[in-house]
């Protein structure tokens, strides 16, 4: 009689209890790694936070990816504090750190400015929009800012412009005024209007005559600023474009 051949196969991960799945994980590798983080991520298991972050400290860039992802596909404040205290703690290296930085964005996480400071510079452009995501709000935050508001790519630019003008900062003031000569927006007008002097007025009142559509928000946002000037032109506005 032939031998009777035992299958010493991990059963599925799919068949597994959530209790079983997470001794799974912590005794996983390689491909039995990224199925029982994917099965996770299924379940949107919040009892496997703390051992999905064990693997995000360990392991190699690749794996430390895949849970991070998993910790976004889980997502809820538990997932976020997760992805906060990796971030913050600097426990990743490489491709993962740059990864980590748009999840953490799409989490809601708050990172203080040291920790986002080295991704100014980062290549790839979602990850520097990621950054305003992840700002604190204090004034350590400026310096990011005051960065970013020098980057090559135009949203990047004028984004950190905006953010800096709600501050009260006139530091993205040639974005700001470049928007405005060539696609508006009323995150635009709202922001031009905080730091708004004579020459910006001007600037409101010039994108009015081009974009009317903006004038309605254009003249609100002049007659907020309670100035003799900004009146002059608001109420040129009304006149001409009636």
């Amino acid at each position: 009689m032939p031998p009777v051949e035992v299958s010493t196969a991990a059963p599925a991960v799919t068949g597994l209890s959530d209790e079983a799945l997470l001794e799974s994980l912590r005794a996983a590798a390689g491909e039995r790694l990224d199925e029982c983080l994917l099965e996770i991520a299924q379940r949107r298991l919040e009892a496997a936070i703390p051992a999905v972050m064990a693997v995000a400290r360990i392991y190699a860039p690749e794996p430390q990816i895949a849970a991070l992802q998993t910790l976004a596909a889980i997502g809820g404040p538990e997932a976020a504090r997760a992805v906060t205290a990796l971030m913050s703690t600097r426990a990743m290296t490489g491709p993962a750190l740059l990864r980590g930085i748009v999840i953490a964005a799409a989490l809601g996480c708050r990172l203080p400015a040291a920790v986002l400071h080295p991704f100014v510079r980062a290549s790839d452009p979602a990850v520097r929009l990621a950054l305003f995501q992840c700002l604190q709000g204090g004034a350590e935050s400026v310096g990011v800012l005051q960065a970013l508001v020098q980057d090559a790519d135009h949203e990047v630019a004028c984004t950190a412009a905006r953010a800096l003008a709600l501050r009260g900062l006139p530091d993205g003031v040639a974005a700001l005024v470049g928007a405005l000569r060539r696609a508006p927006t009323q995150a635009d007008i709202e922001a031009v209007a905080v730091i708004a002097d004579e020459t910006l007025m001007v600037e409101l009142g010039k994108t009015a005559r081009a974009h009317p559509a903006l004038a309605p928000q254009i003249i609100d946002a002049l007659d907020s600023l309670d100035a003799p000037r900004a009146s002059l032109i608001a109420t040129g506005l009304r006149r001409d474009l009636a």
